[in-house]
């Protein structure tokens, strides 16, 4: 099973290429960068529950993954309305549907969410590591 930092470099790394989904000029981009938010978010809980040596669902829920980081973590449930508003992406985003379109408005949103849970849950994890530093 891959350590918690291998997910928060899969997590890092989809973000970084989220955010030149923006700018692109190629048709498609902006859907792919709104899945890429949802797959940080996505991998940075694992990365939690990795560090954890707790089992990794093979689910790409992201409010079943943040309940189960929740019962260890309570901290957790600053991220509900995230992880609730970019599971959307999981699905919609990954195949052609005639019926899904983004901007770069809704894009710009969903990366400041995959952000925020990819920064607590880095935050939350140096805070296990090193108990007596504060990060909060």
């Amino acid at each position: 099973m891959p350590g918690h930092k291998g997910w928060l470099l899969k997590a890092n790394g989809d973000l970084a290429v989220a955010r030149t989904g923006l700018t692109s000029p190629e048709p498609g981009a902006l859907d792919t960068a709104s899945f890429l938010c949802h797959q940080c978010a996505e991998k940075s809980l694992k990365a939690f529950l990795a560090f954890l040596h707790h089992e990794i669902s093979k689910t790409h829920d992201l409010d079943r993954l943040l309940k189960i980081c929740i019962e260890f973590e309570p901290l957790f449930q600053q991220l509900k309305t995230e992880c609730s508003d970019l599971n959307f992406y999981a699905l919609k985003a990954r195949y052609p549907d005639d019926q899904f379109s983004i901007d770069q408005a809704e894009v710009t949103v969903a990366l400041e969410k995959a952000a925020k849970v990819l920064t607590l849950t880095k935050k939350i994890i140096a805070e296990r590591q090193h108990p007596n530093t504060r990060l909060f």
